[in-house]
């Protein structure tokens, strides 16, 4: 009896936690549901969980399916998904939550504010936005967008302000540079940056070289990397600091600031040495036996031999008769066996004779100053280590280069992918399986977008179906380009895609340069806080002299903004300095500032206007999709939208027609934007509506989203999991649509090759197995770079430079990287996420220097330059340099002890050398070739601050 227990009482609890699991796994709905932000490559299927209106949870469902190609076995992609997909069924409902539309109600930034009906805020901006493009033209308005919208054809950016500011004939700014996500050094090499192999070859190399952190950056993506290391993949981990990825690496490298190209240029020493390179890829796929003048350092090109001679036509020498020989334009198929290493003279039409010599000879001079014991000296990297790395790159051994966003951020970002995509030219690994470098491209979907379509001649979109015409169009603006504008037959596809896109958006897309350099105070700032050892130029030096010779006409921005839309997007917490110099001088030149977005953010508390964005699971779209997933994902509408807020297709359209009718109230029926364009004030709701087929109802838009993935699947671009037709119907039942065929959007060109579902994506097939040129100026891999900007800076190849001096000249620099607990700034101020992490801010610091200046773990301390500061928690740890600290990125400038964040000291100079122009890959495109601000390696130090909280 003792011991018998009484079961009357004690189950209570129990039965109370059992009704409780039983009550959380009870559910009215369950739909598909991915979050549409920019998080890259994402595209992870969650199912979504609602009862009685409202969500309860989300699950990652592991749908994805398996793959069947037939060379290349490798693991499906599941799990898909992270700790943000996890918790945005609480986030949604947070306290900073945007329900209702929102006016400024005292000065801006002061947090007052009114909530306003729909029709007041449509009717005040439409008549403040008619003011602007009355008093100082359509270029006054502009459009600040990331890819951070809540849908393709529904949501922010492409799917709405882009497409509304297209209309109106304001100017939108380019995503790719003010985020600095631009790969400039493999836009060198290869001539554009758009090639995004599938993540599933990370499992396929023999070596992996890690340059990021993908522990923090890809967690959907991490197991890749380990199960090719599993496989018996050695991993190699280039960071200055021993960051969460370098744990997994057979060899942790602690480089030296921006010391990687000496670390590369040491390598690529060592393989040509000991003959460790794929000759036959080097001289057919890159520039190595291109014959460059000794004189001035430009190839050598026939229109100095002969007059009427092609300036772009380049020489080889023949191995077998010592002679000059034409290398062929349209093909990388070979004129004769090229002689590599070797010199010889030449008469030029002039009569003179010049030496010439390969390039490839150069580039081993050029590496004669980079000995084992020279490049320990420059990078800290010992000769032991150099020769380990040599051999885990020599051929057969596939190599995969791994590195995300950071070299745009880099001052000499450029210098660092050139090198390492040295060593994949030198070994041939580029074009095959497990081979090459993760560039960037969204998908297919973005050519049925507002942005896309809205602008196509009025035939396309009275036609029977305006997506297929306008992809139709784009295919013939390819063709027009290459034989009617440039007469070249001889194009690459992806130069001819590139310029057609171009030529398309001159005069409504730019590059946030400009902005910065002309109407946000930058120029100064640039010229004034950067200290480069290796010239004396100025960034306005540069600037000047490339807009003089008219490189960036179009593009240049010469209209003072005086309105802005922000959308998917957060300028004052990303844009370097956003809380200096970019609010300080081009706000109080902002006459109207409306933002559209689902929360709160910074941009937002300085904002006229807040207009409440619905959030995901709210309505039916897709988040933009990848090659480097090639799945396209759909959320449904799993409850309705929250408060009073919409959809930004259905805010745009609002705002849209009301501008309309302020125009016509003040007589203006048709205005000029630029020289070229006449806008007809009647057609911008047309348009916006592709002809009037889809209204501002749910069911309007969603009839939208079922005819446009209708139409994508019709062309051969989209394909249905299951065999039936591509559509929302279909959608809802699997949630994913696979990438497909060759689209001719321009970043769909830059694979170079067939998207084919269930197989192994590998970009630049096109090269390799067709001998298809690339899109450079020699039509190949480039190690030579011959513009005079980079023979001048003696960066014609790539040499290792100290970095410059960025804010000042203090002893320490700071990094950072993409943040393991938000996306952006999208959930940094989530309960559930400060839940995993301090709650605040915080930044590494070094723990011998703590130490010596008396600094405690959660100290705040101050970090400061000569160009700002700000406060932040200290973590000391013994993995980050005594010259660094680390904080990641996106933290929100309210989370603040003095609202200034981590960007308030970075005055963001782009490199000078990046304003080049006039020729070939050297012209801006949308993502690609413009200058970029930097961030990285600013100069910093730090102290404990007075403030402690």
């Amino acid at each position: 009896m003792a011991n018998q227990v009484d079961k009357s009482a004690a189950p209570a609890s129990r039965r109370d936690s059992v009704q409780e699991q039983r009550e959380y796994f009870e559910w009215d709905s369950c739909k598909w549901g991915t979050h549409r932000v920019n998080c890259y490559p994402g595209s992870c299927p969650f199912r979504v969980y609602a009862k009685d209106g409202k969500v309860i949870r989300e699950e990652i469902s592991c749908t994805y399916p398996e793959f069947d190609d037939p060379e290349s076995r490798v693991p499906d992609y599941n799990p898909r998904g992270c700790q943000k997909g996890y918790q945005h069924s609480r986030a949604m409902y947070g306290p900073d939550r945007v329900l209702h539309p929102m006016k400024r109600a005292g000065e801006r930034g002061s947090g007052k504010w009114e909530k306003i009906s729909w029709d007041q805020a449509f009717d005040e901006i439409g008549g403040k936005i008619a003011d602007v493009i009355q008093k100082y033209g359509p270029k006054a308005l502009i459009d600040d967008h990331a890819a951070n919208g809540i849908g393709v054809f529904r949501g922010a950016a492409e799917g709405s302000t882009t497409g509304m500011t297209e209309l109106l004939g304001g100017v939108s700014f380019d995503l790719d540079f003010v985020t600095g996500d631009f790969k400039v050094g493999q836009w060198l090499t290869f001539g554009e940056m758009h090639h995004a192999p599938g993540i599933e070859n990370w499992f396929l190399p023999d070596t992996i070289i890690l340059m990021s952190n993908p522990v923090y950056a890809n967690i959907p993506d991490i197991h890749y990397i380990l199960e090719a290391r599993y496989r018996g993949a050695k991993i190699i981990a280039v960071a200055p600091d021993k960051n969460p990825s370098s744990q997994f690496a057979d060899i942790w490298v602690p480089i030296d600031w921006s010391a990687d190209p000496a670390l590369w240029l040491g390598v690529a020493k060592i393989l040509i040495d000991k003959g460790w390179i794929d000759e036959p890829f080097v001289k057919e796929q890159t520039d190595s036996p291109i014959l460059v003048r000794s004189d001035d350092g430009r190839f050598l090109a026939e229109s100095h031999l002969r007059e009427g001679g092609d300036a772009e036509q380049f020489y080889a020498i023949d191995s077998k008769t010592g002679q000059p020989v034409q290398m062929p334009k349209g093909t990388l198929e070979m004129a004769a066996d090229y002689a590599l290493d070797t010199r010889a003279s030449v008469r030029l039409k002039d009569g003179s004779k010049i030496e010439v010599r390969t390039v490839f000879s150069l580039l081993k001079e050029r590496l004669a100053d980079y000995t084992p014991e020279k490049v320990h000296q420059m990078s800290g990297v010992h000769p032991d280590t150099l020769y380990q790395i040599a051999e885990l790159c020599r051929p057969p051994r596939k190599i995969f280069g791994y590195i995300n966003f950071i070299t745009g951020k880099l001052y000499h970002g450029d210098l660092l992918e050139r090198s390492y995509c040295y060593i994949l030219a030198l070994t041939g690994n580029v074009g095959k399986p497990g081979t090459g470098t993760q560039g960037w491209s969204p998908g297919t979907e973005v050519s049925a977008s507002m942005t896309a379509v809205a602008g196509m001649p009025r035939q396309v979109i009275e036609s029977a179906n305006p997506v297929a015409g306008a992809a139709t169009l784009t295919q013939l603006m390819m063709e027009d380009y290459k034989t009617r504008l440039k007469m070249d037959p001889t194009m690459p596809p992806v130069e001819a895609a590139n310029g057609a896109t171009r030529e398309g958006l001159k005069g409504f897309l730019t590059p946030g340069v400009f902005l910065w350099y002309r109407h946000a105070g930058y120029k100064e700032v640039w010229d004034k806080h950067l200290h480069d050892p290796y010239t004396d130029k100025k960034i306005s030096d540069y600037a000047e002299d490339a807009v003089a010779k008219g490189w960036w006409d179009g593009f240049d921005q010469k209209t003072t903004p005086r309105a802005m839309f922000v959308s998917g997007s957060n300028p004052l917490r990303r844009h370097r300095g956003g809380m200096n110099t970019y609010i300080k001088t081009l706000w109080p030149k902002l006459e109207t500032i409306v933002v559209f977005d689902p929360r709160w953010s910074t941009t937002g508390l300085y904002a006229d206007y807040v207009l409440p964005a619905a959030s995901y699971y709210e309505y039916a779209d897709v988040k933009y999709s990848t090659p480097g997933t090639r799945l396209l994902c759909f959320t449904d509408q799993s409850v309705p939208m929250q408060g009073e807020s919409r959809s930004d297709r259905q805010i745009a359209l609002g705002v849209l027609a009301s501008i309309a009718k302020h125009l016509k109230a003040r007589g203006i029926e048709k205005y000029k934007s630029g020289e070229n364009r006449e806008v007809i004030v009647d057609d911008l709701y047309w348009r916006a509506t592709y002809g009037d087929r889809y209204g501002d109802t749910n069911a309007d838009e969603e009839r939208m989203v079922d005819d446009c993935l209708h139409a994508l699947g019709e062309l051969g671009w989209l394909t249905s999991l299951d065999g039936e037709d591509v559509g929302l119907a279909n959608m809802r039942k699997t949630g994913k649509a696979w990438l497909s065929g060759r689209p001719p959007w321009h970043g769909m060109v830059c694979q170079s090759t067939d998207m084919i579902p269930g197989q192994v994506h590998v970009p630049m097939r096109d090269q390799v197995e067709l001998k298809v040129p690339y899109a450079t100026t020699t039509r190949r891999i480039a190690f030579y770079i011959d513009h005079p900007y980079f023979v001048e800076a003696d960066e014609a190849l790539v040499r290792c430079k100290r970095p410059p001096d960025i804010g000042g000249h203090q002893p320490m620099r700071i990094t950072g990287g993409h943040v393991r607990w938000s996306v952006h700034a999208n959930w940094h101020t989530s309960l559930e996420m400060m839940k995993l992490h301090r709650g605040e801010p915080f930044a590494f610091i070094n723990s011998t220097a703590a130490r010596e200046k008396g600094i405690e773990d959660h100290d705040f301390i101050r970090v400061y330059n000569d160009y700002g500061e700000f406060l932040v928690r200290a973590k000391p740890s013994a993995c980050v340099r005594p010259d660094q600290l680390v904080i990641y990125h996106a933290w929100e400038p309210f989370q603040h002890p003095n609202g200034m964040p981590a960007d308030g000291l970075m005055p963001g100079p782009p490199k000078g050398l990046h304003f080049a122009g006039g020729y070939r890959h050297f012209e801006y495109t949308l993502f690609s070739w413009a200058p970029s601000q930097s961030d990285r390696q600013t100069n910093i130090a730090y102290e404990k601050a007075t403030f402690q909280g």
